[in-house]
């Protein structure tokens, strides 16, 4: 086994670690090009994705698209509610408005 005085490892040392820190540093930088020259195959495999139908249900079970606004009875108290997505999953939301009635 070689003996080697300590100048010569923490050289060797300290150009290894540079070159380690360069080579961490290109690579955080590597993204910031790689995004553009991936949005586009990212952007047709989103496109062929199959998702899942999102739509709510009103109290017969019907099914009910997005958007709808319909009057719902829920313990006595009838009130417009309009189906729309929050976090993921349809519900109903209370417009604070009163059933308009024929």
């Amino acid at each position: 086994m070689k003996n080697c005085d300590k100048k010569a490892v923490m050289g060797k040392t300290g150009r290894l670690i540079s070159a380690v820190t360069a080579a961490a540093l290109f690579v955080m930088q590597v993204p910031a090009f790689a995004g553009d020259v991936y949005s586009a195959s990212a952007k047709q495999s989103v496109a062929k994705t199959k998702w899942p139908e999102c739509f709510c249900t009103d109290r017969q079970g019907k099914r009910r698209e997005l958007g709808d606004i319909i009057c719902l009875t829920v313990d006595g108290r009838s009130y417009q509610a309009k189906c729309i997505m929050a976090q993921n999953n349809p519900f109903w939301r209370d417009l604070n408005k009163g059933c308009l009635s024929s």
